[in-house]
């Protein structure tokens, strides 16, 4: 199934962010790759994605700080946290911090990351849709309390 949208990939691993970026890629995103926090945070600043996954050992800076900015930036910007094995306590941070997924590498299945990105597009767009019903609920309130 082909999908849109656009993902940029904050990797530091060359191996990992090329899988990354050729399973999303198949499956009809745009995708950005960069290796490291601050080239993230720039695209982030000058683009507009729908999901970026962030590489916890990513350097300059950490994983966790790159989500804690873009959560104070944008919290309902989709953020998917990419961690090795065994490195449960980073995405438990992550999670706390602002991250909606993880994702496990080594990715011995790219089916599940398609699962992940399709499972954080859902909730934002379910999010984007409660917010307008409550623009919307919102606006009828004050129509009806100028009224009356």
């Amino acid at each position: 199934m082909t999908q849109s949208g656009n993902i940029l990939i904050i990797e530091g691993d060359a191996s990992v962010r090329g899988i990354l970026d050729d399973c999303l890629t198949e499956l009809g995103y745009q995708v950005v790759a960069v290796a490291n926090g601050k080239e993230g945070l720039d695209q982030v600043g000058s683009h507009c994605f729908d999901v970026v996954l962030v590489d916890l050992q990513i350097p300059n800076p950490y994983g966790l700080q790159v989500i804690a900015k873009l959560t104070e930036a944008n919290p309902k910007l989709p953020i998917v946290a990419v961690s090795g094995h065994g490195i449960l306590h980073d995405v438990v941070e992550a999670m706390r911090i602002g991250a909606w997924d993880h994702i496990s590498i080594p990715i011995e299945d790219t089916d599940a990351v398609a699962v992940v990105i399709q499972r954080v597009l859902d909730k934002a767009a379910l999010i984007a849709e409660r917010d307008r019903y409550q623009y919307e609920i919102e606006r009828l309130n004050r129509s009806l309390e100028v009224e009356v």
